[in-house]
């Protein structure tokens, strides 16, 4: 354990200490903190003013101690360190996280224990550090002035912002719930950044995200470049859009004359919707796609003709399908009365009403692509679309942009469980997806595959049997 250290504010701690397995204070991995309370004065002794101290972690963090109960027959400060453990499992939590562990227990020397679940030691060490410097401004007779609740605010709003940088994202939050309705523990892999350990000993699984750490490097080097799929699904013989490589604008600009519009412009080797611009239809859309495809590198970029119609996805794990889903780009219903602006407003207050879901459904934001989607539509952020009218602000459908999914199981054709199996195991992957538009009449086309599964099941909660992908339906 490290040595004693004096915290901000005279209170006299040891540790943090972090404890990677299995403990004595929870089955996940925790950090903990030793508080020498004899050192520390009234800070928790009985005198402590409980109401003060949750009225300020009520002010900072609204909400965050509702559903905690503490016992009455509790001393006054573990009941203090234990809203301080909580408090800072929240902190950890709002923003992107799934720390279940938190508690205070007190030693029989009077020193009290305080310990929270982790995903990243420096990020809880500095949760920590900052809730029982609180306790220590309730002992303040005077109100916090308005530079230390700024100070304050600013703390937190840092600490949010390296959770969503550091924490484990919305992908791998997925696995990390099934896995809890499995009781099999996991814990963020403290060697390999954005790598999420299932599991003990020999056992243990890594996963990147969603995808297993074993998944065929031949698969994953395919999946995680777009020129090297399109030619794949060509080579495979499945249908596809034409497509064209572009190194310059000049380049790009002579390949749109073969394809024709409309075009889809991609980045080659991005994923999740990033730097796609789709309905690309003049040499100046052209030159603004080309230029935010690149995202300031010199990388190639890819030019496909564009196809309308709706996007699915397909997940199947070792020849057999557990999740299908239809995606739609972000849009929204015009009621011949509002302007965009405020149906957009409208539309995000509607995906924040969801604590669940809000953390998946990304929030609309006009940004330079969506204000040029819905120029190519005649439109501004102040048209007023007529009653019914529905306006896409986007269109591409990726979740991670702003659209939204649907689960279909149970409405695919046989036929495309065996297409995509043979998808999936020509090109070297054991969990795959593919993507799927299929417009009007017998046009379709597979647009392509990778190896994390999360677009397919964002909002699919409901259990759903696997399908084996040689079953006939009669």
């Amino acid at each position: 354990m490290k040595q004693d250290r004096k915290i901000p504010n005279s209170i006299t701690s040891t540790g943090p200490k972090t404890y990677s397995g299995p403990n004595a204070f929870s089955r996940a991995p925790v950090m903990v903190l030793c508080l020498d309370t004899q050192s520390s004065g009234a800070l928790f002794a009985d005198t402590m003013p409980l109401t003060r101290l949750r009225h300020i972690l009520d002010h900072f963090g609204p909400g965050w101690l509702d559903d905690q109960k503490i016992p009455e027959t509790i001393s006054t400060g573990l009941a203090a360190a234990s809203m301080i453990a909580h408090w800072t499992r929240q902190l950890l939590n709002c923003e992107r996280g799934l720390v279940r562990s938190a508690g205070a227990i007190t030693l029989p020397d009077k020193r009290i224990i305080i310990w929270s679940g982790y995903h990243n030691e420096q990020i809880t060490r500095a949760a920590l550090k900052l809730a029982i410097d609180l306790v220590h401004r309730t002992h303040n007779p005077d109100a916090l002035a308005e530079h230390e609740i700024e100070a304050i605010h600013q703390h937190i709003t840092h600490i949010k912002s390296r959770c969503r940088r550091d924490h484990p994202n919305y992908i791998a939050r997925i696995l990390m719930l099934a896995a809890e309705e499995k009781d099999l523990p996991f814990e963020s892999n403290p060697a390999l950044e954005r790598m999420m350990r299932f599991g003990w000993g020999r056992n243990a699984r890594t996963f990147l995200e969603a995808m297993p750490m074993e998944e065929s490097y031949f698969g994953f080097h395919i999946a995680h470049n777009k020129m090297f799929t399109a030619k794949n699904i060509r080579n495979l013989g499945y249908p596809a859009p034409d497509h064209r490589i572009a190194t310059s604008l000049k380049d790009a600009v002579t390949h749109a004359s073969e394809l024709c519009w409309p075009l889809a412009v991609k980045p080659v080797n991005e994923g999740q919707g990033r730097g796609i611009t789709t309905n690309v239809n003049s040499q100046d859309a052209l030159a603004k796609a080309f230029t935010f495809a690149q995202m300031g590198s010199n990388k190639p970029v890819l030019i496909e003709r564009m196809i309308e119609g709706d996007d699915h996805r397909l997940l199947v794990i070792e020849g057999r399908l557990v999740a299908a889903a239809r995606r739609e780009p972000p849009h929204v219903i015009g009621d011949g009365q509002r302007n965009l602006r405020q149906l957009i407003e409208i539309e995000n207050k509607k995906r924040l009403n969801d604590p669940v879901s809000r953390r998946y459904i990304k929030q609309l934001k006009p940004t330079p692509q969506l204000l040029t989607y819905i120029a190519s539509q005649n439109l501004t952020l102040d048209s007023i679309p007529a009653t019914d009218q529905i306006v896409k602000l986007l269109g591409n459908a990726n979740v991670s942009t702003g659209g939204l999914a649907t689960e279909i199981l149970q409405r695919v054709h046989p036929g495309s469980w065996r297409r995509d199996y043979r998808n999936q195991h020509n090109s070297g992957h054991r969990r795959a997806y593919c993507q799927w538009y299929f417009g009007n009449g017998d046009r379709q086309a597979c647009t392509g595959h990778g190896t994390c599964p999360h677009s397919s099941c964002h909002y699919c909660r409901q259990t759903r049997s696997a399908i084996p992908v040689d079953r006939t339906i009669t």
